[in-house]
C-alpha cells in the first residue's frame, strides 16, 4: 500500500503530554503522534474509560480505543496523589505541549492549568479542549451529539418532514479534534518564534458551529434560518441525492450552468437543457420542484453504477452512495485508507491519517501501550532529548 519511501517524522523532537479522554482529544494526539510527534498518553490508575467501550474488544480493550490512540506510550497517574504529582513534576519540564480536555475546574485542581505548567516549564504550549470555550457561562455538560444540537447542525440534517438528525459521523468531536491539532501547531511555532509557551484553547461547540459557514452568513443576513434540505443545498440545483432502477442511490452536483448542459446529454434529455424554465442557476432553483421530478423519473430508469459511470464519461460530478464498507474499499480508497496494525497478535485494519509526505501516506502504526507501560521508562528523570526518547522515535517507525 503506497510509496516504498518511509514517511518521515515531520514532528520528531516534539514531546507532548496527553491528558485528554474520549474522542475529541485523542483523536488530534494520534494525528500528531501519527506525524511523528512522541506522545505520551497520561490515564488515571485505571486507564482511559475508552478501553472499556463496546461491542468490539481485541486482547481485552476497546476496538474504540484502539481506533484512536496508536503510536502513543502510555503512563498512568493518579494525579490526585503527591506521588502523581511528583511525577507530573518530573515530566512536564521535559514536554514542549500539554493537551487536555477536562471539565471546567478539574485542571486547575489537577495542577495542569497553563499557569501552573508553564511555572515548571516557561517554554509549554498548552491546548484546552472544552465543551463551550474559555469563557463559557453556562454548566451544561457538552458531548458531539449536543454540541451539533446547539450548534443548529442537527436542524439543518434530514428531511424537513422528519425530526432533527445527527450527522452520521461526530462532526463536533471531529472538528474539535481538527482545530486542536492546528491549534498546536501554530502554537509550537508561535514558541519558535517568541521563545515563550502559549495557552491555547479550542471548543466542541465553537468548532462544529464553524461548519455553518457560508449557511451562517446567510442566516444572518436574512434573519431566517436555514431549512433541512435532505440531501440537497439551499441554493443549488440540481445538487442531491437520486434513487436509481435497482434500489440504489447516488448523488450529482450540477448547479453549474456547464454540468447541468452535461447531465442533460448523459440523460439523453436535450429538452431539459433547451428549456427556458432551466436556462441558468437561478433559473433551475426556482423551478425546483419541476426539475427534480423529471431528474427523479429519469434515474429511475437504470441501475445506480450504470448511470454513475454514463455520468463520469460525460464530466458530471457525481459518485454512488457508498455504504460504510463500499467507501472503505473502493478504489481510491486502496492507498490512505485502511492499514493494518498489529494489536494482541491480531491484525486489526484502522484508517490512516490522510496526510501524505514526501508521496507516501504509510506512517507507523503501532498499537496502544498497555496501561502505564512506559511508567518505567518515562518517570525515572528522563531528560528531554535523553536516549529513551531516541529509542521511542526509532521504535514508532
Amino acid at each position: 500500500m503506497g510509496s516504498a519511501a518511509e514517511f518521515p517524522a515531520l514532528l520528531a523532537g516534539v514531546r507532548i503530554l496527553d491528558f485528554t479522554h474520549a474522542l475529541a482529544g485523542p483523536f488530534s494526539t494520534q494525528m500528531l503522534a501519527d506525524l511523528g510527534a512522541e506522545v505520551i498518553k497520561v490515564e488515571p490508575p485505571t486507564g482511559d474509560k475508552t478501553r472499556e467501550i463496546p461491542p468490539h474488544f481485541i486482547g481485552g480493550t476497546s476496538l474504540y480505543f484502539h481506533a484512536i490512540n496508536r503510536n502513543k506510550r502510555s503512563v498512568a497517574l493518579d494525579l490526585k496523589s503527591e506521588e502523581g504529582q511528583r511525577a507530573l513534576r518530573e515530566l512536564v519540564p521535559t514536554a514542549d505541549v500539554a493537551m487536555m480536555n477536562f471539565s471546567p475546574g478539574v485542571a486547575d485542581r489537577l495542577g495542569l492549568a497553563h499557569s501552573q505548567l508553564s511555572q515548571l516549564n516557561p517554554m509549554i504550549v498548552t491546548c484546552t479542549l472544552s465543551s463551550f470555550g474559555p469563557h463559557a457561562t453556562e454548566d451544561i455538560r457538552g458531548t458531539d451529539l449536543v454540541a451539533q444540537a446547539m450548534a443548529g447542525a442537527m436542524s439543518i440534517t434530514g428531511y424537513a418532514d422528519a425530526a432533527p438528525a445527527r450527522a452520521g459521523v461526530p462532526t463536533a468531536d471531529l472538528t474539535g479534534g481538527f482545530y486542536t491539532t492546528i491549534a498546536v501547531l501554530a502554537g509550537l511555532q508561535y514558541r519558535r518564534a517568541q521563545g515563550r509557551g502559549i495557552a491555547l484553547d479550542t471548543s466542541l461547540f465553537h468548532a462544529q458551529l464553524s461548519l455553518l459557514n457560508y449557511m451562517g452568513a446567510y442566516a444572518a443576513h436574512t434573519g431566517e434560518p436555514i431549512q433541512r434540505l435532505g440531501s440537497g443545498y439551499p441554493a443549488t440545483v440540481p445538487a442531491q441525492a437520486f434513487a436509481t432502477s435497482d434500489d440504489r442511490w447516488l448523488v450529482i452536483d450540477a448547479g453549474f450552468d456547464h454540468h447541468f448542459c452535461a447531465l442533460c446529454v448523459a440523460l439523453e434529455r436535450p429538452d431539459l437543457a433547451a428549456a427556458p424554465a432551466y436556462r441558468d442557476r437561478a433559473s433551475r432553483l426556482t423551478a425546483k420542484t419541476e426539475l427534480i421530478a423529471a431528474l427523479q423519473a429519469a434515474f429511475a430508469t437504470r441501475p445506480r453504477d450504470e448511470w454513475v459511470r454514463r455520468l463520469h464519461e460525460h464530466g458530471v460530478p457525481a459518485a454512488p452512495v457508498n455504504d460504510t464498507l463500499e467507501a472503505l474499499y473502493a478504489p481510491v480508497a486502496v492507498e490512505g485508507g485502511l492499514a493494518p496494525m498489529e494489536v494482541a497478535g491480531q491484525t486489526v485494519r484502522v484508517l490512516r491519517t490522510p496526510i501524505w509526505a514526501d508521496g507516501t501516506n504509510a506512517h507507523p502504526m503501532v498499537e496502544p501501550e498497555g496501561i502505564g507501560q512506559s511508567n518505567a521508562v518515562l518517570l525515572g528523570g528522563l531528560s528531554h532529548h535523553g536516549e529513551e526518547r531516541d529509542r521511542a522515535g526509532a521504535s514508532s517507525r
